[in-house]
């Protein structure tokens, strides 16, 4: 279903502004990588809303601002970094939008259509509003789009922010993934307390009031009627949800005292990114929790799911610049000396961890080896590239440089490939 608080759309809330940055910082990269190739682009928005946040305003924007305006929504964000890559390579990228949206649909397409109104000479934007049932609205897409084109010629881009969780079936994202792009990647807001709330409804368990979100928390809260779950219907819902029935022993865990509520949702997250793992086919899965407060729960978490490394590279890269947003607005812009020392244990930690991956793969390119950190371990609070260079300063590891000097016969010092055009950076273990 779309959103549907009648007022949600007046101001953005500050987790919707982390969501919408990291949607907005991964675009322009993959817009321009991808269309750099022959390759088509398919983008959805799953439950798209209305485009804006406080729709009243006369004016959008400046059209030739970099800048994503604040009280943008999801469509006009993907829309305007898409004509922003066409500008600079001054051509279009050949790319398809389609956005869900099942009650706003009428203030979205205008939104839209009022947007690219403004735009110059690159707004031949292909674009579609769907406003049928989530279900119907893929099943829809993909016999409109998938059947008429040779699938491993598509780039796949699928972003899902719904209300709550009981749209997200594992199976809809199977179909997806059963088209067989050349590249399928996924960007998914996974509301792991609204799950944990359902399970423990289904089983009649009372929720420990420290395990609990606070009301100003729950203005996006879940529609499901969690009061009227019962396990002939709760249980093959939150199985279609998580495809997989694996979630009941971490409830029954938390039951019986054995693991508390932070760590059931951790547990639950950490199940739902195995599950868009496995059953998607996809290498990488990353996230980050979205959590605006020091004590209580986390609400949400932003999935990322892709089978390529710059990809995850790139999105962990924004995922912190984010993490790093977050843990700022909670303290308040203060420094906490109990913050620096964790962020240098941390630190120790991840070179320890970097000098095991190296050592399990011998030999590996640094986007690989970052992407890799950020699959396994999660987001560091730590500085990769300070890391890198300290443990080749002390030579803990060795970096082969391709090409090795530059022009003047210097040794070449550069770690990232992604700012580096047809050069590439290996990473050894010290023998």
């Amino acid at each position: 279903m779309g959103k549907d608080n009648s007022d949600f759309f007046e101001d953005k809330k500050e987790w919707s502004i982390v969501k919408d940055n990291i949607l907005s910082n991964y675009l322009k990269p993959y817009f321009m990588k991808l269309g750099s190739t022959n390759k088509k682009l398919m983008y959805f928005d799953c439950f798209a809303g209305k485009g804006l946040f406080n729709n009243n305003r006369n004016e959008i924007l400046d059209i030739q601002s970099n800048i994503v305006p604040e009280y943008f929504g999801s469509p006009l964000i993907a829309i305007k970094r898409y004509n922003e890559v066409c500008k600079s390579k001054k051509k279009e990228v050949d790319c398809w939008f389609s956005f869900f949206e099942k009650i706003h649909y009428i203030s979205l397409e205008k939104n839209i259509n009022d947007f690219i109104n403004k735009l110059d000479e690159y707004n031949k934007i292909k674009f579609l509003v769907d406003h049928d049932d989530y279900k119907q609205a893929i099943s829809s897409a993909i016999k409109y789009f998938y059947y008429r084109v040779d699938a491993s010629k598509v780039c796949t881009f699928c972003y899902i922010d719904p209300f709550g969780i009981k749209d997200l079936h594992m199976s809809l994202l199977e179909t997806l993934a059963k088209q067989n792009s050349f590249s399928l990647e996924f960007l998914i807001n996974f509301n792991s307390h609204g799950f944990f709330r359902a399970a423990c409804a289904i089983y009649k368990i009372k929720i420990n009031e420290e395990d609990l979100i606070n009301e100003e928390d729950l203005i996006e809260e879940d529609p499901l009627d969690i009061y009227n779950l019962n396990q002939k219907k709760g249980i093959p819902l939150l199985n279609s949800i998580m495809g997989c029935q694996d979630w009941i022993p971490i409830i029954d865990d938390y039951k019986n005292g054995i693991i508390d509520g932070y760590k059931a949702r951790d547990k639950i997250v950490d199940l739902y990114k195995t599950q868009i793992s496995n059953k998607l086919n996809l290498q990488y899965v990353i996230n980050i929790p979205i959590k605006f407060k020091e004590k209580g729960p986390c609400k949400y978490h932003m999935i990322f799911a892709t089978n390529h490394e710059d990809g995850a590279f790139i999105m962990g890269s924004t995922m912190k610049r984010q993490e790093q947003y977050m843990a700022y607005k909670i303290s308040c812009g203060q420094g906490d000396l109990f913050a620096e020392l964790d962020k240098e244990q941390e630190s120790s930690i991840a070179k320890e961890r970097i000098k095991e991956i190296v050592r399990d793969n011998q030999s590996i390119n640094v986007t690989k080896l970052i992407a890799m950190y950020y699959n396994i371990y999660g987001i560091p609070n730590c500085d990769f590239n300070k890391i890198i260079r300290e443990l080749e300063k002390n030579n803990s590891i060795i970096i082969r440089r391709e090409p090795a000097l530059t022009t003047k016969g210097k040794e070449r010092t550069f770690i990232y490939e992604d700012k580096c055009k047809n050069k590439r950076t290996w990473v050894e273990l010290k023998k």
